[in-house]
């Protein structure tokens, strides 16, 4: 059995450097097709609630979702020979989860599980009381726990982030990145229907360019007519343009909507973009914020796939990209776009429109219902200043840059609304004269290059980018209100934290202790950030843009026993403003692990000897993120 071992390890480091240099469809090509047992119920009927590749917060999914009959404790297997090289186990994320590596260099992993099967449960219980801690991320060798292709290895769950019953499954390859599962031939899924269109996006890409006759983003809805979803009305623009669109997959039997796996778009029949989601490495997936139209998602909750490339996209997925996927129309031309969408099962749908090359005057009559006279806006490299005075409104406004003033005639008008553009590539205003010399005083601080460290420091604020923060030049913004602190717009996508120091508050000192900032969601809520006090101010780290408010929490936590007998524990525990941090739970004084699930707000107790019996004083502590407590005990 040890010279098996031996034998194994050796094989698995060969196929490791040759499957580290070959291609994804290689490696499936190069595979024995039924290398990979599907893990949930091997040989019947399943189904998806996701998809690799598929549009998420922040990130692309990185595996597949497989339906468990909206159930836990389903037995799940090992898809391939191997050793557990990893477990991990979390309140959030990817709550209880196994990895397993192979010897063909990959790793297949298994999260939301309910429970590990017994030997493994028994060692991570172990270790958890040796740490005192329900959460442990540990690391094995392959003579720990070695599985054959179909073993059972845990009980499917609903475990950490999950939003319901399922498992969760990945294929990563020698270098851990995601691939695609469905590259593979797995029979139990059924996918016999074509990706799905709702409508196009188009976008003004500079602040020259016109969709419409306007600087604003236009919807076009889409009508499946003989098997094509087609534009029945033409585009009109002029510029620099990029299209986005509202696309999705379906499957048998399912409701749910999946990911698109590859795109192509053509321009008069010339393919300039292909785009194929395959492989996202961890540390770009938060990419995914460029791959969609973030400020559309921001605005209406919905994602968008962008068909051209956005500036500071580093996704390794085109194969095709021609002027990065943007179109540049010129005024008396037409074009005809053709997007084709495929699925992981190589079904395909086909969008058409037109585009015409014309700066057309606004189709639709604009009514301002709002009590301002003004808004002003940043997207892109355009600053577009709104009017809603009809007073002189065919006059110039002055932008105030420096010392110099630069009269600029109205960009378009509708209705009750005359439009003024600025490039802020030429100078950053910081008022405009509107022409009933009404006055814009505007909070534009300094324009951040990305792709480099840069701080900024103001009068009430200091602000640190790192250089891989931002993905293109930042307007930087901001102004006080009320209390609320503005700090460039929320619908500016950030890659990593962004540190900024607040200097200029009026939280008196014996508040302070309780005290943290949160910032404004694009729903309205607030969202604790945390950060500390210094001696000169308030500094936090961020990747959130926008609004930003202090709060005290004076409250300590919510904590109370639900059942309590020798041989279960459960206890609801939750805090209303700054959120759980700490819990600690001990019987007769020593160590009690608790199973955390924050979604149903309950701590379960697992006692170190599963099934041992738990009798005498038991004491609870749980602590909130500013550091307010609540203890409670009772007697079993």
């Amino acid at each position: 059995m040890k010279a098996n071992r031996i034998l194994w390890l050796i094989y698995s480091l060969i196929c490791n450097v040759i499957i580290g240099c070959l291609p994804i469809w290689a490696i499936a090509q190069n595979s024995n097709e039924l290398y990979y047992l599907f893990p949930i119920k091997p040989g019947e009927a399943n189904s998806l609630s996701g998809t690799m590749g598929e549009l998420r917060n922040n990130h692309f999914h990185g595996g597949l979702d497989i339906r468990t009959d909206s159930r836990t404790g389903l037995p799940v297997y090992a898809a391939a020979e191997g050793y557990v090289s990893r477990i991990k186990v979390q309140a959030v994320g990817y709550g209880h989860a196994l990895y397993i590596k192979h010897p063909n260099g990959t790793t297949t992993v298994y999260a939301h599980l309910d429970a590990f099967i017994e030997p493994i449960a028994e060692y991570v219980r172990k270790i958890q009381y040796q740490r005192e801690s329900f959460e442990v991320d540990l690391y094995l060798t392959p003579k720990q726990f070695y599985f054959r292709k179909g073993e059972q290895i845990a009980f499917s769950g609903n475990s950490g982030s999950s939003g319901g019953p399922h498992l969760h499954f990945e294929i990563r390859d020698a270098s851990d990145a995601p691939i695609n599962p469905m590259i593979y031939p797995f029979a139990e899924i059924k996918d016999r229907i074509p990706p799905i269109a709702e409508f196009l996006a188009v976008a003004p890409l500079t602040p020259q360019a016109r969709v419409e006759g306007k600087h604003e983003r236009e919807t076009y809805n889409l009508r499946l007519i003989e098997g094509v979803y087609q534009n029945t009305q033409p585009i009109h623009a002029i510029g620099e343009i990029g299209i986005a669109g509202l696309v999705y997959d379906r499957m048998d039997g399912s409701y749910f909507k999946y990911g698109i796996q590859k795109t192509e778009v053509f321009l008069n029949d010339t393919i300039i973009l292909e785009c194929e989601v395959d492989r996202v490495p961890f540390h770009k997936g938060r990419m995914l914020n460029l791959f969609i139209d973030y400020d559309y998602y921001i605005r209406k909750g919905k994602r968008m796939q962008q068909f051209y490339i956005a500036e500071g996209n580093q996704l390794a997925l085109y194969k095709t990209a021609i002027n990065k996927g943007r179109i540049r129309v010129e005024a008396g031309k037409t074009y005809n776009l053709k997007i084709i969408i495929y699925d992981a099962k190589g079904n395909k749908s086909m969008i058409q429109s037109q585009i015409i090359g014309k700066d057309a005057p606004p189709q639709t009559t604009y009514y301002h219902k709002g009590k301002d006279s003004y808004s002003w806006s940043i997207v892109g490299h355009a600053l577009k200043i709104e009017s809603y005075k009809t007073e002189n409104a065919s006059g110039v406004a002055k932008f105030h840059i420096e010392w110099r003033t630069q009269e600029v005639a109205p960009a378009y008008t509708e209705g009750q609304r005359t439009v003024f553009i600025w490039d802020l590539r030429k100078g950053l205003p910081d008022s405009v004269y509107l022409p009933n010399n009404e006055k814009i005083v505007l909070p534009l601080c300094i324009s951040v290059p990305a792709q480099k460290d840069f701080s900024y420091y103001a009068d009430w604020f200091n602000v640190y980018i790192p250089r891989n923060a931002l993905y293109d030049v930042w307007y930087l913004t901001a102004f006080r209100q009320n209390d609320y602190y503005y700090i460039g717009h929320i619908s500016t996508p950030l890659h990593t934290s962004i540190n900024i120091k607040i200097k200029d508050t009026d939280i008196p000192e014996a508040k302070k202790p309780k005290t943290r900032i949160y910032s404004v969601t694009s729903y309205g809520g607030l969202l604790y950030e945390g950060g500390k006090w210094e001696s000169d101010g308030f500094k936090f780290s961020t990747r959130t843009l926008g609004a930003f408010k202090f709060l005290t929490d004076e409250e300590p936590p919510i904590a109370r026993f639900v059942r309590r007998s020798p041989s279960s524990v459960q206890c609801i525990i939750y805090d209303k403003r700054s959120g759980i941090d700490t819990y600690r739970a001990t019987l007769n004084g020593k160590f009690l692990m608790m199973k955390y699930d924050p979604k149903k707000k309950l701590l379960i107790a697992e006692p170190e000897i599963k099934g041992s019996l738990m009798k005498g004083k038991l004491e609870l502590e749980v602590t909130d993120k500013v550091g307010n407590k609540t203890k409670i005990q009772t007697v079993i």
